[in-house]
């Protein structure tokens, strides 16, 4: 497995967000040091979670890390729609970061589906 996070494609439009998919712990702190991030508070995944979306800026850009944390008994639908969930997160921030109060719903539907596809794709080249 690669040692840092997998960067996905951010064209939905040409945009000033960043998004990576960290499977492990040690991938996001490599991400966090390579990114210069000093947080010292900041944990992969709370413990009773398998998912979640870290936000950061990094020179004026702001940059979303999904981590996933995958369980032997994981199926391959439950990471997925862990992806997805976490994609809806990520357009969350997004939409709030741009001032978006009401896109049009074709609009959030192609911009988390393009989100969902690029993270579930990093995963897949992770493997």
């Amino acid at each position: 497995m690669k040692k840092g996070a997998t960067w996905i494609d951010r064209t939905l439009i040409e945009s000033p967000f960043c998004i990576g998919l960290c499977q492990t712990e040690k991938q996001y702190k490599h991400e966090l040091k390579r990114l210069k991030v000093n947080v010292t508070n900041d944990c992969w995944i709370a413990e009773d979670k398998d998912a979640n979306v870290s936000e950061f800026t990094c020179g004026g850009i702001s940059v979303f890390i999904v981590s996933i944390r995958v369980q032997p008994k994981t199926t391959h639908l439950e990471i997925i729609g862990l992806l997805v969930h976490e994609a809806v997160h990520v357009w969350q921030r997004i939409k709030q970061s741009i001032g978006e109060d009401d896109p049009s719903e074709e609009f959030e539907a192609y911009a988390i589906q393009r989100i969902a596809q690029n993270l579930i794709d990093a995963y897949r080249l992770k493997k």
